[in-house]
Formats: structure tokens, C-alpha cells, sequence
């Protein structure tokens, strides 16, 4: 799995052409979730250098309708791994299983570029996080006042950055269609656990 290093990332783009190995998201699962009721929907995979992958599942009402699962509910928060939102660990070589599901966004392969300084200059001479799609590095915290204890919760409980989410441009990446995080940001949060795989915690920043 990735070693996350809080003071470096790994930027991600999403492409416009689909993608059936690598990052990803949208498409068909490549497993199935670990909550198999009727309301999961597929997020994405990430994959590691070590023959392990992640894959990512919610069961979040987008739409508003059904109060329980509404995302607005659940927002700004530390989520642990439920029914709400999961993640599965498999290999990467997993590939479209019994059990798979279909996504609500687009089909898209998401690049990872060369590993850059996580902190970057803000407008008033300080430093802050890198605010885009990435792996590893500090989540960034747009509203530190509605968020930022959700993110302190986290590290209290020794929870670390494994992955970080943008909405899309849609001035640069129109092409993506069904992002469920927009506007905002999907943060994927791991923490060493006694089993074999990393545990798994969630904050959706909106």
C-alpha cells in the first residue's frame, strides 16, 4: 500500500478516457461491496504497487429525497466504514466479480503524477495543503470553523490522509459526469489496525 507521507503527495488527475485497471472511477466494480443491499453505489479503485487495491462504496441519498441517507446529513464529519460508505480491500487483479455494481459517475482513469511538496503558497503569503485530487498528504480544510473538527476527531483517533477527492472543473473536465461529491471534497482516511488491512474512515467536505 502507499506509505503516506503527510508532508509530500501524489497529484491525481481524472482523464477523459475510461479505465478498467489503475485509479479510477465510475465504471463497473471490480468487487462487490461489503454492505450488499440495493442502495450501494461504486465510487472508485485505487491501486497499489503491492498487488493491492481499494475500492470505494456509498449508499448516500444524492438526491435529497430520503432523509436518513442524505448526504447534506452526513457532511463535515468523521464517518467510520458502514453501510453509508465503505471501502473493500482486494487484489488488483480482481476484475468484474459476482457481485459487482455499476457506478453513477462516468467511467474515468485517474493519472497520479510524480510525488510533489504537499504544501503550497495561499494568497496572504502562508502555506496550506494542496487542494486538488491526491494520494496521501494533510487533507485540505476549506472551512476550518464547519470542518476542521472532524479532521482533529480523526487524528485523535489515529487516523492519516490516504486519499483526497476534488469535484472536477467542470470548465476542464466536463467530460465527468455524476460526481457525488460536488461540490466538494471525498477524504479517505486509514489507520493501522491488527488485521491484515488497513481500518477505513471517511470525511465528505462540503
Amino acid at each position: 500500500m502507499l506509505q503516506i507521507n503527510a508532508n509530500s503527495c501524489l497529484p491525481l488527475a481524472y482523464q477523459p478516457t475510461t479505465g478498467s485497471r489503475g485509479h479510477r472511477i465510475g465504471g463497473l466494480s471490480p468487487v462487490a461491496p461489503a454492505h450488499p443491499d440495493a442502495f450501494q453505489k461504486y465510487f472508485g479503485t485505487l491501486e497499489f504497487e503491492d498487488g493491492m487495491a481499494l475500492s470505494i462504496f456509498y449508499s448516500f441519498d444524492i438526491s435529497g429525497v430520503d432523509e436518513a441517507p442524505d448526504t447534506i446529513s452526513h457532511n463535515n464529519q468523521l464517518l467510520r466504514a458502514s453501510s453509508l460508505i465503505h471501502g473493500v480491500w482486494h487484489r488488483s487483479s480482481d476484475r468484474g466479480r459476482a457481485g459487482s455494481i455499476a457506478s453513477e459517475v462516468s467511467c474515468h482513469a485517474v493519472f497520479a503524477g510524480a510525488e510533489r511538496p504537499d504544501q503550497e503558497s495561499d494568497e496572504v503569503g502562508g502555506y496550506i495543503p494542496f487542494q486538488g485530487a491526491k494520494l496521501g498528504g494533510e487533507p485540505f480544510v476549506e472551512n476550518i470553523p464547519r470542518c476542521g473538527e472532524a479532521f482533529d476527531e480523526a487524528a485523535r483517533l489515529g487516523f492519516r490522509q490516504l486519499a483526497q477527492f476534488e469535484t472536477p472543473n467542470p470548465l476542464l473536465q466536463p467530460y465527468i459526469e455524476g460526481f457525488p461529491w460536488d461540490p466538494g471534497w471525498l477524504h479517505v482516511l486509514v489507520r493501522e489496525s491488527s488485521g491484515r488491512m488497513p481500518d477505513l474512515a471517511f470525511v465528505v467536505q462540503q
